[in-house]
């Protein structure tokens, strides 16, 4: 008798603690995100806490290259990284607000003949944004990222300018992000 009830408990207890791993494994979201279909990026997110999660972004803003007969060829490129936290708030069964903070870096350069210039963009961005769960699997967001930053800006041979930029992060008011959500086993 000892022996069945030594095993019944031990086996509730494997039972419980299996459910409860099951519960505790964090959501990945990896996204593809369009910006006013010039520019794109990559969104990955890492759920921290129940509807916390850490994010972090790439996108390529511009890249443009062409060939002047007069002028010589011309090559143009802007590079966004961010990375920070992000907050959800369930508005109905598959509508959430999201809101969060993300520190940013840009980088910006440009070459037209022997012209060059380049700008290194220092910011912080607040996100704000409506997102819609097709499933568990999949969901669409509309983004907004209000930036204040710091500039750095060279051009040519002149001296180094500083400056300050109050707008978006990568220049565009909104952001469209089309993600995949998934859990994945913890290491041993």
């Amino acid at each position: 008798m000892k022996k069945i009830i030594t095993i019944a408990i031990l086996a509730s207890t494997a039972l419980i603690n299996t459910s409860v791993q099951a519960q505790e494994l964090p959501v990945h979201e990896f996204g593809i995100q369009l910006s006013n279909l010039q520019g794109f990026g990559m969104v990955y997110k890492k759920e921290r806490e129940l509807n916390k999660l850490a994010r972090f972004q790439m996108s390529l803003g511009d890249y443009t290259f062409f060939e002047n007969e007069d002028r010589g060829p011309s090559k143009q490129f802007r590079l966004n990284l961010s990375a920070g936290r992000e907050k959800r708030k369930s508005i109905n069964k598959q509508t959430y607000f999201v809101n969060g903070f993300a520190p940013f870096v840009s980088i910006f350069g440009n070459k037209l003949q022997n012209n060059e210039s380049s700008q290194l963009q220092l910011g912080v961005a607040y996100l704000f944004g409506i997102q819609y769960r097709f499933n568990d699997k999949f969901y669409i967001s509309a983004e907004s990222m209000p930036s204040l930053s710091g500039i750095i800006s060279k051009q040519g041979g002149s001296d180094t300018q500083y400056g300050y930029n109050i707008g978006f992060y990568n220049g565009n008011p909104v952001n469209i992000t089309l993600a995949h959500r998934f859990r994945t086993k913890r290491k041993k």
